[in-house]
């Protein structure tokens, strides 16, 4: 009780930080219990997959030609929503309409996947959201050069010093592993770290 928990919870409603205030001992769920959650979570996916369906035949309609997006939502009642361009640090919390998009970084690389402005696709699923979508690229920008570059060196000098690290780490356990580094048992012997790991073994005595 009272430890954080270590990632921010991200829902519908927006982002949360989740203190433990009490720890119920464990035990298994009732059946009564588990009913109600399972009733759901079936209903959740039968629903999922139902809507899963019926996009993926309306993206195969407006890319025939014989519907558009627009037209698509009008006549089943959805809403269109659009995109701004987003800055990197954006992408990492999307909102439509003033609310978080759980399966944002979904729909994202889907956008990222799409090479022709105008082509829809679809369904866009993620674990993490109830609902469906279809995306449709809008334009592209240009890309942000400068910042790509400051990025791209930036992980290549962090990888880099990461490996140095390794390769250090390593070179030094085995100069410790090597080493035959004289321990002193008193002022007049000494004795080898391999004669004092194994002294029963065929190496030389102690010297004086």
């Amino acid at each position: 009780p009272g430890d954080l928990y270590e990632a921010i919870a991200t829902n519908s409603q927006g982002n949360f930080i989740i203190r433990v205030r009490e720890m119920m001992p464990k035990r298994p769920m009732t059946y009564d219990e588990a009913l109600e959650d399972v009733i759901k979570a079936t209903e959740e996916n039968k629903a999922k997959a139902l809507a899963s369906t019926a996009v993926e035949g309306w993206v195969s309609q407006i890319a025939e030609g014989s519907t558009t997006l627009q037209s698509t939502a009008e006549e089943n009642n959805y809403t269109v929503n659009s995109l701004e361009p987003l800055t990197r640090t954006q992408s990492f919390n999307v909102r439509i309409n003033g609310n978080t998009v759980p399966a944002a970084r979904d729909l994202l690389t889907s956008a990222f996947d799409i090479q022709e402005v105008g082509t829809v696709i679809g369904p866009v699923v993620s674990d993490l959201d109830k609902a469906v979508y279809m995306v449709r690229l809008q334009g592209m920008g240009d890309a942000d050069l400068e910042l790509f570059d400051t990025l791209k060196d930036t992980t290549e000098n962090r990888l880099l010093l990461e490996k140095q690290r390794a390769l250090l780490e390593e070179y030094e356990a085995n100069l410790m592993t090597q080493a035959n580094i004289q321990e002193f048992l008193n002022e007049e012997e000494t004795v080898s770290t391999e004669e004092a790991t194994d002294p029963e073994g065929d190496g030389e005595g102690t010297a004086r």
